[in-house]
């Protein structure tokens, strides 16, 4: 999920730290899934690097301006054109969109309520399992 936390440290760096997560049906030794989705997150093994593509990439573009540059405006646009750019993304990367946009809308003060009921409709209709689970019911209840 692109949702996670953010820390500043001293020298002021901002720091980004989410999940990683693998792809859900890994077919071949990159974890490419067979019917060759351009969302998918390869992870297949905890000393290479994940590798992010289509709508997924959009949402790390858009976490590095919201969170490590502190430029939420700028994070929406992005990730509102990545959505419409992307149409055939996976439910999964989608979700992820979904939930990070509502997340920034949240910070400056915009009602995240449509962006947090594409999500909730998201869960479901499709299968994304508990982790997306509890990263929707902690947007909506933060404490």
């Amino acid at each position: 999920m692109a949702t996670g936390f953010t820390i500043v440290d001293v020298g002021g760096n901002w720091l980004r730290f989410f999940r990683t997560r693998v792809a859900a049906n890994p077919t071949d030794a990159t974890g490419a899934e067979a019917a060759g989705d351009a969302d998918t997150t390869i992870d297949t093994d905890t000393d290479t690097e994940e590798v992010r593509v289509g709508l997924a990439r959009v949402v790390d573009v858009a976490a590095r301006q919201g969170d490590a540059h502190g430029d939420e405006a700028r994070a929406i646009a992005i990730l509102r054109a990545g959505i419409l750019r992307h149409p055939s993304a996976s439910p999964a990367v989608l979700f992820e969109a979904v939930l990070y946009l509502a997340e920034l809308r949240g910070r400056i003060g915009e009602d995240p309520s449509e962006d947090l009921a594409t999500a909730a409709g998201l869960l479901r209709t499709h299968a994304l399992g508990r982790d997306a689970e509890d990263a929707l019911r902690r947007l909506l209840d933060p404490s």
